[in-house]
């Protein structure tokens, strides 16, 4: 087996991303890895616009809802780190913002990521084509191998970045 002292898990608290975190947490208790727990808030054009002139309309808009739910994010990350450090893994979270799968290639260079883990949604045809595939971009763009956890049951499949 090989060795992964850092696994980046790409969490966005779906049932394929909780799946792929169940699947990181067996493999940092085999290699002894500590778990980058990473929740990325992909920021809506309107909150870019928050400190401008720009009518967002009344308190409690767009932007106050766009700081709630990162603030939940926030609370939900660091409860899922508590959880897994109870269980006897090294494990730290970390927030980032921005285009969900840039953001993931960045942090796991930042972090010296061996691996990174993240669940797929299993969108096929024209949904894929509109939405796009966080995990194929990542696979894609990453420096290290990426280790994709299908909802179904399909296992895990390792995908070594070019």
């Amino acid at each position: 087996m090989p060795h992964f002292a850092n696994i980046l898990v790409a969490i966005d608290f779906s049932d394929g991303s909780r799946r792929a975190t169940k699947t990181a947490i067996d493999l940092a208790r085999k290699t002894g890895a500590t778990i980058q727990l990473l929740s990325v808030h992909d920021i809506p054009i309107v909150a870019a616009y928050a400190d401008t002139d720009i009518a967002l309309g009344p308190p409690g808009g767009v932007v106050d809802a766009f700081a709630s739910t990162r603030e939940a994010q926030r609370f939900r990350l660091a409860e899922l780190r508590d959880e897994i450090i109870a269980g006897g893994v090294e494990a730290v979270a970390h927030m980032g913002e921005g285009e969900p799968s840039t953001t993931i290639v960045t942090t796991a260079e930042d972090l010296g990521a061996d691996l990174i883990v993240m669940g797929t949604h299993g969108r096929t045809g024209l949904q894929r084509f509109l939405i796009g595939s966080v995990a194929e971009k990542v696979v894609r763009n990453a420096a290290c191998p990426v280790m994709t956890v299908s909802l179904f049951d399909h296992g895990a499949e390792v995908a070594e970045a070019s």
